[in-house]
């Protein structure tokens, strides 16, 4: 409990600010966030034996959640990027057997936490 109550002490002034400051605060805590919030679940499907590209799952993931700094004029870029790399990782991987959970999981991770956190900069 202690833990929780150290992380809300420090957590809510540094969200507080960043939220008040705004632009580029916000956008540095939003990657922040994404960054951390993949880096945890990348080592979550690696326990189950998925392999989803580190790198390039990180990558979409900020480029999702920092798009609504642009508002979201470069979404469709993003995610055609995003979707097209991932699937040539995955076949120059020449994994028989996987490959299509893995990519999935390297395509559903970034959507799920990317443009969530993309719409706190909107």
């Amino acid at each position: 409990m202690a833990a929780r109550l150290l992380s809300a002490a420090v957590g809510i002034p540094i969200l507080t600010g960043a939220v008040w400051l705004g632009g580029a605060w916000l956008a540095a805590l939003v990657a922040v966030a994404a960054a951390t919030a993949y880096v945890e679940l990348h080592r979550l499907l690696a326990a189950k034996d998925t392999s989803p590209s580190l790198v390039l799952g990180l990558l979409f993931t900020l480029a999702l959640a920092l798009n609504g700094q642009f508002e979201g004029r470069y979404a469709l870029a993003v995610l055609a990027v995003g979707l097209l790399s991932s699937l040539a990782w995955q076949a120059a991987r020449g994994v028989r057997t996987g490959g299509v959970t893995a990519w999935a999981a390297s395509m559903a991770g970034p959507l799920y936490i990317g443009v969530p956190l993309g719409f706190a900069l909107l």
